[in-house]
């Protein structure tokens, strides 16, 4: 709404005056309003000023602008001082707070301003425009977040705000803890899931070995079955075995006992009964000659190394033999060949005799390898034979030589020295190869057998074989050209298996 008055062009009227209405435009309504109006003589009743300012309060909102033309002192309500925009902060009458914008302009005579009046008057419309247009956006924004907060005021809306902003960040809050558990749920899920595979996996596996075992079993059935066939069968093979080994076993019984009784027979027939003696003529390198004597064991516990031995001497076969190995056990004798071209020469001699060996290694536990005694080396046994020097009984008696297939076997003990042992001790005490030579224990000067005759009286009724002569009996520096049975190298080899065995 425009007021709007105008005055006299002369100086005694009143001038030409804008300075706001009685209550201008000034807050309070849907839509800003501005006016106009001149003051001068006919100024506004008193505390009626002009009003200009943007103020809300309540629902309404107003905006205002005033214009004056007045004298400084024509009216308390204009401005202070000519062409001065003041700012007041007087309440609108709508109840809008806000500052008010006054300009007052004041001269006596129209034409003595320096600033038409028509130029402040578009200034001051279009600013009043802009500020309307700009206070009516405002409004409808503000009227929109008061909708939208659901509020009739700010302090509802602030409140409603800060409520909706508590509950946001409650919301935000579960969302992060659902996020949080919703992550532990899908590792959960992944772990489950990898359980279920290995189960599944383990599950196939146990299958496959279900199966497995299934055909095992039946294997196994089919294996059993057959087992059992041949467990009968083995039964059946073994109880044969069995039968025929003690059928064996008494086979060798019969042809021991016989071999016994016919050896001993023929001692008692041909030697007499004993006890017989046999007594050796040895000759050692610088030609000096001994004798020892030795006493065969009692024939009836050795009936069958007797008549062999016996028979040995009665032949002659032990003439021109030799002690040629001195172990730390036993001393050696047997027939040796010096010469090359005498090889096998001196044992051929018993070989045609068919006295080489015995026909079964007779021992008897009565007559055990103590020292001083004689035994036949190797198994049967012979021909050659050995002096114990210390006590064998265990090495050279049953079970003591591991390296033959009857370990329950000894070694056969025949006689003993009854004489001469000094002169066997003048040979234990010889020097011979050492252990790790190409002849062990083997004598540098072997210790020639001139003789060996039984000293009981026999009648001799047996045709003998004729007796080789070495032509050059002096060869102990030479290698012996027969190796022998080596008793002591065979008993070195028994007892290192023994100690490897405890080990």
């Amino acid at each position: 709404m425009i007021n709007r008055r105008k005055g006299r062009e002369d100086s005694n009227l009143p001038g030409y005056n804008s300075g706001g209405g009685y209550y201008g435009s000034g807050g309070g309504g849907a839509a800003p309003s501005y006016s106009y109006g001149g003051s001068g003589n006919n100024e506004p009743p008193a505390k009626q000023p002009s009003y200009s300012g943007y103020g809300s309060a309540g629902q309404t909102s107003g905006f205002g602008i005033g214009v004056g033309n007045a004298d400084t002192s024509s009216s308390p309500y204009s401005a202070k001082s000519a062409n001065r925009m003041t700012m007041g902060g007087v309440k609108s009458k709508s109840g809008g707070g806000g500052g008010g914008l006054g300009s007052g302009y004041s001269s006596k005579r129209r034409g003595s301003s320096s600033f038409p009046f028509d130029m402040k008057l578009i200034v001051s419309v279009a600013f009043a425009i802009i500020m309307g247009i700009t206070a009516y956006t405002y409004r409808s924004s503000y009227n929109s977040i008061l909708t939208k907060f659901h509020s009739q005021t700010v302090m509802d809306a602030v409140k409603n705000y800060e409520k909706l902003e508590s509950e946001k960040k409650r919301y935000e809050n579960e969302a992060r803890n659902n996020r949080s558990q919703q992550t532990t749920l899908k590792t959960s899920i992944r772990d489950l899931e990898r359980q279920n595979r290995d189960k599944q996996k383990q599950l196939e596996d146990l299958r496959t070995k279900m199966n497995d075992a299934k055909v095992n079993n039946q294997r196994s059935e089919e294996q059993r079955d057959n087992d059992q066939g041949k467990a009968v069968q083995l039964k059946e093979e073994n109880d044969y075995m069995t039968k025929r080994e003690k059928a064996w076993r008494d086979q060798v019984w019969l042809l021991q006992n016989a071999t016994q009784r016919e050896a001993w027979r023929t001692v008692v027939e041909r030697f007499g009964t004993g006890p017989h003696h046999v007594k050796f003529v040895v000759m050692f390198d610088n030609e000096e000659k001994a004798e020892f004597k030795i006493e065969l064991a009692p024939l009836q516990l050795l009936p069958h190394a007797n008549h062999f031995f016996l028979e040995q001497v009665y032949h002659e076969l032990w003439d021109g033999t030799w002690f040629y190995l001195n172990g730390p056990h036993v001393l050696q004798a047997g027939p040796q060949d010096w010469e090359e071209e005498d090889a096998g020469k001196a044992l051929s001699r018993f070989k045609e005799a068919r006295l080489d060996q015995l026909s079964y290694p007779e021992y008897h536990p009565e007559h055990p390898h103590k020292p001083w005694t004689l035994g036949f080396t190797g198994r049967p046994g012979g021909p050659e034979f050995y002096i114990n020097k210390a006590d064998n009984s265990i090495p050279h008696g049953p079970g003591g030589q591991w390296q033959h297939g009857l370990e329950e076997q000894a070694d056969s003990c025949f006689a003993k020295v009854v004489e001469g042992q000094d002169i066997l001790q003048r040979i234990f005490q010889s020097e011979s190869y050492t252990r790790d030579s190409d002849y062990p224990f083997f004598l540098y000067d072997p210790v020639e057998i001139i003789s060996a005759r039984i000293e009981e009286k026999i009648e001799d009724k047996i045709k003998k074989p004729e007796k080789i002569k070495n032509k050059n009996k002096n060869k102990r520096k030479n290698k012996p050209q027969r190796k022998t049975i080596n008793q002591e190298t065979v008993d070195a080899a028994r007892e290192k298996q023994q100690q490897q065995q405890q080990k």
